[in-house]
């Protein structure tokens, strides 16, 4: 896509030329915009919110047809950005349009334009201000990079057919919309959602075989981290197929056993039934066995109460209600039993 005639007449007027210490005339002055949760190339088109005062008073400063730099932040918690929180290479952008949407929030509509990079900061108050440097992309003749071009539209379409997250039609605007290998690694930086810090090292890549490169391994590590995902996905769908087959099969096991009069629960409830009329309990124990075995007797075998109601009835079952011992009351005999069982 090339960079549009009027964006370049808009970066003339809407900048000023001025002499570095070193001598050169290619650096300008000009407003900037911090990123929160953005990286803007060069020919993307972005909408912007701005909510913080200091922003807010550079889109009141600035008007459609305006240029503006645009700095990524380094760290989201930072509401008042200095030197060190912003990153040195961003782009110049223009102004298309801005909307205000209430006293406190507006949405500015951008078109990135070329890369820059920080001289140096000359204003921080009212607002935000630098000096940039064009940085011009550089690299091998086209033809050497056509294969490395290939290789990364195949893994491109590899991983859009993987992402469920990503339409299609991301891969075909990016196939059909690309001229220079340059743009072919900010399009698809653009379409692509990598991770802001990846977007940045993109951004700040002026030599164009490395930038494609970088994007390679972004797309690979992405086709990576989806395979491990869909085979963690596979496994927990094979674990869970397998219990609803064991659910299906102890159900099914369950009706042929009632069929046969050899319903397991039922046998485990009479079990317990006679095990309280042989326990010799005293009345109100009886009673309150008798009680739980009631209870038992309406719950399904899968609640978490039921384990814990089978459990009391065989633990109080399990009491020696009816045996009994001869009393030992020599006092000397209890030191000597204690002492052995539970000195210290």
């Amino acid at each position: 896509m090339a960079e549009p005639k009027e964006s370049k007449r808009s970066t003339t007027k809407s900048t000023q030329a001025v002499s570095s210490s070193s001598g050169k005339s290619d650096t300008f002055e000009t407003p900037i915009l911090p990123m929160l949760s953005a990286v803007v190339f060069p020919d993307m088109v972005a909408s912007v919110q701005v909510s913080r005062k200091k922003n807010r008073a550079l889109v009141d400063m600035v008007r459609e047809g305006d240029v503006i730099g645009l700095l990524l932040q380094k760290k989201l918690d930072v509401r008042d950005p200095k030197a060190t929180d912003l990153y040195r290479i961003g782009v110049t952008a223009l102004v298309i349009n801005k909307l205000k949407i209430s006293d406190e929030l507006y949405q500015v509509f951008v078109q990135g334009l070329e890369r820059v990079m920080v001289e140096s900061f000359i204003r921080w108050d009212p607002i935000i201000a630098a000096r940039l440097r064009p940085l011009h992309s550089e690299g091998p003749a086209e033809e050497a990079l056509q294969s490395l071009q290939e290789r990364i539209i195949s893994s491109l379409e590899h991983f859009v057919s993987l992402a469920p997250r990503i339409p299609e039609e991301v891969f075909n605007i990016i196939k059909m919309n690309t001229g220079s290998s340059g743009q072919l690694a900010d399009l698809i930086a653009t379409h692509i959602p990598f991770e802001l810090r990846d977007r940045q090292q993109i951004l700040e890549a002026t030599d164009i075989e490395h930038r494609l490169n970088i994007v390679l391994d972004l797309i690979e590590r992405e086709i990576s981290n989806i395979r491990v995902i869909n085979e963690v996905a596979d496994l927990a769908k094979e674990e869970l197929d397998k219990q609803q087959r064991r659910q299906f099969l102890r159900r099914q096991l369950k009706t042929i056993q009632r069929e046969l009069g050899e319903d397991p629960d039922q046998m485990r409830l009479e079990e317990l039934r006679e095990r309280i009329d042989t326990a010799q309990m005293p009345n109100a124990a009886r009673r309150q066995a008798e009680k739980e075995l009631s209870r038992l007797a309406g719950m399904l075998p899968s609640s978490a109460e039921y384990s814990v109601i089978l459990s009391y009835l065989d633990w109080v079952l399990e009491m020696p209600w009816e045996t009994t011992t001869e009393d030992n009351t020599d006092l000397k005999h209890a030191k000597v039993t204690l002492d052995r069982y539970h000195y210290g």
